[in-house]
């Protein structure tokens, strides 16, 4: 494990290990939800804008007045990448296990790898393009064996590589915008841009803003506290102290976290192919992240 950059009041590690439970749960939560996946997008990043406005107003927005038109146009367009994260990853709970949907979604380090070599220039080592390679194989093991079981699998599993695509997307935009925003005014511009666009996407569709039950309430109060303030935004805290490799390392922890719980709680026993991809994408993220770049 990569030394740690700076001091913090509180081990970042420690910090790194509860968001990784935190984001552990969404899936399963999600699960338990009758809700439209897109009501279940919009109040979870709805809320969690709410419940940061008042720190982010502490300053008086005073970060997000200084950023360019350029920046706020970035900004923007990582929002709207976060709203067809989200909106095709909780879709794809209704169709496929928490295991087939986390382990897809989550390879998002692989696309990021090739949009840093196709976008910025980065180089990728030997190691690097053996990792993705894997990775990839991992993928089409994932999405052929969940076409056998069946043909809503399949779309689930293509549903969830969608947000993993996405969540390469708006890691690669806020790469700098990070480094010009602090971690309260970035993500609630960024939220509450998010649920805006999953908004009007439920206006046009027609899905219902409400009213749902108050279990579905809680539900959505759960997944803004939990898995988004608590497993998300404690995570990117992290990334001031811990390179961030390392964060993205000890996060491949996440799906088999995740697909305990679901075996667990909803007696989801993954298919044999799904194992065997999981394997697969873990290793080749792994070796990417690692040894990928020169």
């Amino acid at each position: 494990m990569s030394v740690v950059k700076s001091v913090a009041k509180i081990n970042p590690v420690v910090g790194i290990v509860i968001s990784l439970f935190a984001m552990a749960t969404a899936g399963l939560v999600i699960k338990l939800s009758n809700s439209p996946a897109l009501a279940i997008a919009f109040w979870r990043l709805f809320l969690t804008s709410l419940f940061l406005l008042p720190f982010a107003a502490y300053d008086r927005f005073e970060e997000l007045r200084n950023l360019s038109k350029r920046d706020i146009a970035i900004l923007t367009c990582i929002g709207l990448a976060y709203a067809i994260h989200f909106s095709f990853w909780i879709t794809s709970l209704k169709y496929t296990t928490v295991a087939a949907s986390i382990i897809l979604v989550d390879a998002h380090p692989i696309f990021v790898a090739l949009g840093g070599r196709y976008f910025f220039n980065e180089k990728i080592t030997k190691y690097g393009t053996f990792g993705i390679g894997l990775a990839f194989c991992g993928i089409a093991t994932i999405g052929l064996g969940q076409g056998a079981v069946g043909n809503a699998n399949f779309i689930g599993a293509m549903f969830a590589l969608i947000g993993g695509i996405m969540s390469a997307v708006y890691i690669l935009l806020g790469k700098q915008q990070r480094q010009k925003v602090g971690i309260i005014s970035y993500s609630f511009y960024v939220y509450s841009t998010c649920s805006l666009f999953i908004l009007i996407a439920m206006l046009i569709i027609g899905v219902p803003v409400y009213p749902y039950s108050a279990k579905e309430y809680s539900i959505f109060i759960y997944l803004a506290l939990v898995p988004t303030i608590l497993g998300h935004c404690v995570c990117n805290w992290a990334l001031k102290y811990v390179p961030a490799n390392s964060v993205s390392v000890m996060l491949l922890g996440e799906p088999i976290a995740a697909s305990f719980l679901a075996y667990l709680f909803l007696s989801e026993i993954p298919i044999h192919w799904t194992v065997v991809g999981a394997i697969m994408i873990l290793i080749g993220v792994y070796v990417t992240l690692q040894y990928g770049k020169e």
